[in-house]
């Protein structure tokens, strides 16, 4: 059976009690619907075997608009348990393979999942393994080899995992919200004793050139949906210098809070040499505190030095 825009609602019906005397082998399904927990994901397209033994083999490609075509495939199975109300859905494994998106964004990785649905919401548990996203904004690639995920209704939290960008691996933890309306997030990214130039050239990356500084910093980030960010406990080796303190970076404002034993302006000045911004300068406010042992200026050094700083 071949079903062109097909769409499937989830939401619960009674049952007829109907049983069909039809044997199918394969059905095939394109540019399909699935309405589910008042979302409707689009674009499906799914080669199914065996669909009535409650167990579906076969390969199916969902077209996001994010990542472009998400294939899950090799094989594909999926078990279903299904009663008026509520349809139980496992996945023993299944590997994500990547397609061209307009976005240029890839994932590719494997799969499992033991999943819920009732009425619609969603709850369960999955199992992301060897996963990677690249291509699009993501100039480096981000490499997860495991992570596990624990699904509600209206949120999707992972425990602590290994992240890595690059050079460089940090460990991280969140939870997005909301996540079949006004999506939200809430990450966490630990990164303790981290090369600073491996951070650079992660920096750079993405964009962000002209670090030249060396040492060791650690440091907790965490970002929110609105791209909000914080740090705290910094911790860093910087040449002859140690600083610690925190800072923020919101709407176009970066505030900080600084503790240094001592400082050499020369030494400063070789830790970042980005040319000037494109377009004139730059319109991010920044602002904040800073306590120096010593500070020494070609000559000059002074003692115990604090002051406030802002420039708009």
């Amino acid at each position: 059976v071949d079903l062109v825009r097909p769409v499937y609602d989830a939401r619960p019906r009674p049952s007829s009690g109907e049983q069909s005397d039809i044997v199918l082998k394969e059905i095939t399904i394109t540019d399909g619907a699935v309405i589910t927990g008042g979302q409707r994901y689009e674009h499906i397209d799914a080669a199914i075997t065996r669909p009535g033994s409650g167990r579906f083999d076969g390969r199916a490609t969902w077209r996001t608009p994010k990542f472009g075509a998400v294939e899950l495939r090799d094989p594909l199975t999926v078990e279903f348990a299904h009663s008026p109300a509520d349809t139980a859905v496992r996945i023993p494994s299944a590997s994500v393979a990547p397609r061209d998106g307009a976005s240029g964004m890839k994932i590719n990785g494997a799969i499992t999942a033991d999943l819920k649905i009732r009425n619609g919401a969603t709850s369960g548990e999955a199992k992301l393994t060897n996963f990677e996203i690249a291509g699009g904004d993501v100039r480096e690639p981000l490499r997860i080899a495991a992570a596990a995920l624990k699904i509600t209704p209206d949120r999707i939290e992972a425990a602590p995992f290994s992240l890595t960008a690059g050079p460089t691996k940090v460990t991280a933890s969140g939870v997005v919200k909301n996540y079949t309306k006004d999506l939200a997030a809430d990450i966490t990214i630990d990164a303790p004793n981290a090369r600073i130039e491996d951070l650079a050239a992660l920096a750079k990356a993405y964009g962000v050139g002209g670090i030249n500084a060396k040492g060791v910093v650690s440091f907790r980030a965490r970002i929110n949906d609105d791209m909000a960010v914080s740090v705290d406990k910094l911790n860093a080796t910087i040449g002859e210098s140690h600083i610690e303190g925190s800072l923020q970076s919101r709407s176009g404002a970066v505030t900080f809070d600084l503790k240094a034993d001592k400082l050499s302006t020369a030494e400063i000045r070789q830790w970042y040499s980005a040319p000037p911004p494109k377009g004139g300068p730059s319109k991010t406010r920044v602002s904040g505190s800073i306590a120096i042992g010593r500070i020494a200026h070609d000559t000059q050094v002074l003692d115990n030095v604090k002051s406030g700083i802002q420039v708009q």
